[in-house]
């Protein structure tokens, strides 16, 4: 990602054209959040956008001869497009086209963004690490504010959805630089003497006193992750420490102060948690005064340019490749990534590794298997006879002599007997049919158990 500061003079936009959806308005309304500065004059736009509602090219030539006498770089963004019309298009270099795969007014504005920022001025904006859609400008401008203050922050959100990037752009111009601990990575007794130490004589330190990670890490950032995970003995010390910025280790009678910024962060609905009874209600009040919610990949798709060419750039440099960006991102639009970036992140660190070719641009055929395959539906699950005498617990002993004790006395008792179309129908002779109802306890002639 790019540090670049913003220009002295804003990006300007020209929109022009309509859709029964109201893309325009809509577009214009996200390109003012995105701190673009959206002109009404054409004469004053660098970048110029066409949204055409499917009227074809008489509209077009008649805009495009505006554009050019004003040298505005075009972004045409074509609803309908047909293939006389990609022809008569193909020849003209100056000319950027975007023809959106899906109806959704939603899907048209987020490709018109994606061009905006990846091909026609993709450094215009100093980027933030997760994204440049409004609710991400958003997080940032509440991470700005928040970086002053020296109260705990709050970070929710989905698995995967980019905590941990949140908490490193709050740490940015912190010399100590950021420690992360996951709280349900070791058991209750080992969590509270690895972030609030414990004194020598301790049965987790005999020899020697112990300061902990809170301790450790003065003047700069701790970040605990699942703090959901916490016990409620261990929340409620949390909490102490929050509320004086003194610390007890474990086993010690004196409070030290506390000079270590806090980020806590959870996937879980800490909300419900406070509700259930398993999280602490007075804790949940006092950390969530400064909170963010990063909301999941799925709902802010208009960040898959940035986040691609973000990994992409930092994937080259580790693996010494130059892996162009892709042409295109119909494949990344059409998939709602559960997993959110980390699905997104080692699903680029692996085309990259695997890609032979240094040069070229990032080869999408891996990508597109892999969405194909994710978004294929469930097949329909196979009905099964039903088994009667199964019981579902069985072992496979004794479901085959239940089987067999209900096989041999139906066919018995349906042929009268063991006869020749008893004979026929079970596989076996005479003599093997009389053994195994003689091992299965039934009466041969009956077929009643013995």
């Amino acid at each position: 990602m790019s540090n670049r500061k913003l220009p002295p003079r804003k990006l300007t936009v020209h929109l022009s054209g309509q859709t029964p959806g109201g893309v325009v308005p809509s577009l214009a309304g996200m390109l003012k959040e995105l701190d673009f500065m959206v002109t009404p004059r054409l004469q004053r736009a660098d970048v110029a956008v066409f949204v055409d509602n499917g009227d074809g090219l008489d509209a077009l030539d008649e805009w495009l001869g505006n554009v050019a006498d004003v040298k505005a770089k075009p972004l045409v963004c074509m609803s309908r497009l047909s293939k006389a019309e990609r022809r008569a298009l193909a020849g003209n270099h100056d000319v950027k086209t975007i023809a959106p795969a899906g109806p959704e007014e939603r899907h048209f504005i987020d490709r018109i963004l994606g061009e905006l920022f990846t091909h026609q001025y993709p450094r215009i904006l100093e980027p933030f690490p997760l994204g440049n859609s409004s609710s991400m400008r958003d997080i940032q401008r509440r991470l700005d504010i928040f970086r002053d203050s020296a109260d705990p922050v709050l970070i929710l959100g989905e698995s995967g959805s980019g905590k941990a990037f949140c908490a490193d752009y709050l740490c940015r111009g912190n010399e100590k630089g950021l420690v992360t601990f996951n709280c349900g990575s070791e058991s209750a007794e080992l969590v509270d003497t690895t972030l609030f130490g414990c004194v020598r004589g301790t049965a987790h330190s005999k020899q020697r006193t112990r300061k902990g990670l809170l301790r450790e890490n003065e003047g700069g950032t701790v970040m605990l992750t699942e703090i959901d995970r916490l016990t409620p003995q261990t929340q409620a010390a949390l909490l102490k420490i929050i509320e004086s910025g003194r610390i007890r280790p474990v086993g010690g009678i004196k409070t030290i102060e506390l000079n270590t910024r806090l980020i806590l962060a959870s996937s879980a609905d800490l909300a419900a948690a406070t509700k259930a009874g398993t999280f602490r209600g007075d804790l949940y009040n006092l950390i969530s005064a400064l909170s963010v919610r990063v909301p999941p990949l799925r709902r802010r798709l208009e960040d898959l340019p940035l986040l691609v060419n973000g990994f992409l750039e930092t994937f080259a440099k580790e693996t010494r490749k130059k892996i162009k960006p892709p042409v295109d991102y119909d494949a990344f639009f059409g998939y709602q990534w559960p997993g959110n970036i980390r699905e997104l992140r080692s699903l680029l660190r692996e085309s990259v590794t695997l890609q032979s070719e240094p040069r070229t641009p990032l080869d999408m055929w891996g990508i597109e298997i892999y969405i194909f395959h994710q978004n294929a539906p469930e097949p329909p699950p196979v009905e099964h006879e039903s088994i009667p005498f199964y019981k579902g617990k069985d072992s496979w002993p004794d479901l085959e002599q239940r089987a067999g004790r209900a096989f041999f006395r139906d066919a018995i008792q349906r042929f009268g007997g063991v006869n020749d179309r008893m004979v026929a129908l079970a596989g076996f002779k005479k003599s093997a049919i009389y053994k195994k109802c003689d091992a299965l306890g039934i009466d041969p002639k009956t077929g009643e158990r013995r």
